[in-house]
């Protein structure tokens, strides 16, 4: 891109620099290493030159100086599509990536097409440059235009009508619909599809003729291949390559160097035509460059999708993919134009999450390790169908329901409980939801089970819809659940008495040993607290120190704070008394119990109230140790489940409320 000044020389241009890299690293001319048959070139070409060892009309071995560019590529004087290029399945990389790929049988090699390969393009350079091969945009979203006819949508984007540019940082600009003056004109004086070029570029030297497109586009498919009466089609007319899979297959095959020529595909009988296909038994054998004679033409060519595809379409519930690639050789024009029907999915996602940054770092990876066992029920019901359904989610994971419910429809998406009894949702988590759809907030809450959409007819419901309540609905309704935590606080007094017989009493230190275990109510072994506390003094002044042992120093009338600890775990407190030091009172909240001789306390972390008041004196006063229960306070968070709604459960489908024998109300 912005480099190109000399596109439109026949004898000389960049393409000469891109084949004979191609030529070289993909190693078309030796028919033992090579692993495609059939070599892929772009530009123009010449029997001259620098393309001597990569063409020459009318041979047919398969060597450095010959190879089969001619019978495999070349429309031969017509507008013909040459099929059976690439191989007929997508592959899967290591990286989640569907790659397009060619085999040569003759060597049992494979390699994925390298004009869609991010890795060749961008990490191979010309020959003497820096430059890469190429430049890869990735994530970027492609702009139909929505029309519609007799009720269906239809998809389109005419590159004579529409026009679109790759901006400086690298995202797709739609340049508007019959924008005659962002159009980019070939040098016919046509617009065409020129994503890397200006208007002012357009007709000159510098067009970049050298690009493709990989779109992927899922949809629905209908039981009987229509919409609203209508076939289901995707329709393609443009040049030059183009090859067109579904959920991995190839359904569409529009290969070769080519003018412009349409194909299409119908879903209702399984079908895909291309205008004018080359007789490949002719045209490879021959590697001519004569016009095919009539007889090696097949007009409307008509092919029928194959058992594997059929099968894969049965499938009305799931989301399938339509890959497209598009490939534009040059040099001469460059057009892309599609329609199609394809029908859009619904979705909605209900996600789960486990966020636990809030935890203690010293408790953090044990409450994870719990909190990850848990299993969060979550009830999702359509009230306008009378359907519902309880799904089971651990953190990390999510279940979508694709083309469930209908436009417009009232659902409920609530988290209802945790799986194990044992383990009480409210007393754990804090729950938090947003509600998204796929580019916009709807709405969101704190502390609440259930998801609130001020949209919706009714309270504690959503309105299956977008935002803007334009195209289908693709909506995520994302759990967030947060583990509860409390503050153990210990405090240490000293009687007046300890005070008088102690003139240094400010400076006396007082260790307490803090141990811990069932982290998060997970059953984990005791240990001793080796971590952050805080000190506070009389004025409100904090420090923070870090225990290793898990013993805790204290002085005269300081506060003792442990923070973020999970709820349901255990701690247990023993206050080290030396010299001439005596308890003389111990004071907590009602959670603790303290032993016989109330030095040491054992108790059970809330979100509120855990805390432990030690009165010191000395051995000159007699007094027996005495306990009280320090007030706690009443805990008036909001319990989520004042949200819950009471549905009618059925399996893990969802499922009909009226079919009572398989789906009882327990109200």
């Amino acid at each position: 891109p912005n480099a190109i000044t000399d596109a439109l020389d026949s004898s000389k241009n960049t393409f000469e620099l891109f084949n004979n890299k191609l030529f070289n690293l993909m190693k078309y001319g030796s028919a033992t290493e090579s692993p495609a048959k059939y070599p892929m070139y772009q530009g123009r070409f010449v029997a001259s030159g620098a393309y001597t060892n990569i063409y020459k009309p009318g041979d047919e071995a398969f060597n450095t100086s010959t190879n089969y560019w001619v019978g495999a590529n070349n429309p031969q004087g017509e507008a013909v599509a040459t099929q059976g290029l690439v191989d007929a399945k997508l592959t899967t990389g290591s990286d989640g990536i569907s790659y397009l790929t060619q085999s040569n049988p003759t060597t049992g090699k494979k390699a994925y097409v390298p004009y869609f390969d991010k890795k060749f393009l961008t990490s191979n350079k010309f020959d003497n440059s820096e430059l890469s091969l190429a430049t890869v945009r990735e994530n970027v979203s492609f702009p139909f235009r929505r029309v519609t006819n007799g009720g269906t949508t239809y998809y389109q984007f005419y590159s004579n009508e529409d026009t679109l540019r790759i901006n400086s940082s690298g995202k797709v600009e739609y340049k508007g619909h019959k924008n005659t003056a962002e159009q980019v004109k070939d040098h016919h004086g046509n617009a065409g599809f020129f994503p890397y070029n200006t208007p002012e570029e357009g007709g000159t030297n510098a067009m970049n003729y050298g690009h493709g497109v990989k779109i992927e586009i899922p949809f629905l498919m209908t039981s009987d291949g229509k919409l609203n009466g209508k076939d289901i089609v995707f329709e393609f007319s443009g040049d030059d390559d183009v090859w067109v899979f579904i959920d991995g297959n190839l359904a569409l095959d529009i290969g070769g160097s080519h003018g412009e020529i349409k194909g299409s595909i119908n879903f209702a009988d399984l079908t895909s035509t291309v205008d004018k296909v080359k007789d490949n038994t002719h045209a490879f054998a021959t590697h001519s460059t004569t016009y095919l004679s009539p007889s090696n033409i097949f007009k409307k060519h008509k092919t029928l999708f194959n058992t594997e595809l059929k099968q894969a379409l049965s499938d009305t519930t799931k989301i399938h993919t339509l890959t497209f690639f598009y490939m534009e050789r040059g040099m001469d024009v460059s057009n892309l134009k599609l329609n199609f029907n394809l029908p859009e999915p619904t979705k909605l996602t209900v996600s789960n999450s486990i966020k636990a940054d809030n935890v203690n770092k010293t408790f953090k990876d044990e409450t994870i390790a719990v909190a990850n066992k848990d299993v969060f029920i979550f009830d999702i019901a359509d009230k306008t169908l009378n359907k519902a359904t309880s799904m089971e989610i651990k953190n990390k994971e999510s279940i979508m329901f694709a083309n469930e419910f209908n436009i417009n429809d009232t659902i409920i998406v609530q988290e209802s409980t945790i799986k194990d009894f044992n383990r009480i949702l409210a007393d754990l988590y804090t729950t938090n939801w947003v509600l998204k759809d796929a580019s916009e907030e709807i709405a969101k809450a704190d502390n609440s089970l259930v998801v609130d959409d001020n949209r919706a007819s009714e309270d504690k419901t959503l309105k299956f819809a977008n935002k803007n309540n334009t195209n289908s609905p693709v909506l995520t309704a994302a759990y967030t659940n947060v583990p509860k935590v409390g503050t153990f606080t210990i405090k240490t007094s000293l009687t007046e008495e300890y005070k008088k017989n102690n003139e240094n009493y400010a400076t006396d230190e007082f260790k307490y040993t803090v141990s811990y275990k069932n982290v998060f109510g997970g059953g984990s072994t005791e240990t001793v607290y080796k971590g952050d506390y805080q000190v506070i003094d009389s004025e409100g002044n904090a420090t923070t120190k870090t225990t290793t042992d898990g013993i805790i120093v204290s002085k005269a009338d300081e506060t003792i704070k442990i923070k973020n600890i999970p709820v349901k775990t255990i701690l247990n407190i023993t206050s080290n008394l030396t010299g001439n030091k005596k308890l003389s009172k111990v004071a907590s909240t009602s959670n603790f119990t303290l032993n016989n001789d109330k030095t040491s306390a054992t108790g059970a972390i809330n979100k509120l109230c855990n805390e432990i008041k030690y009165t010191i004196t000395d051995t000159t006063e007699t007094v027996a140790p005495e306990k009280e229960v320090i007030a706690t306070p009443e805990d008036t968070e909001t319990d989520p489940t004042d949200d819950l709604h009471t549905l009618d459960k059925g399996s893990s489908n969802m499922t009909d409320g009226s079919d009572k024998k398989d789906n009882k109300t327990d109200d």
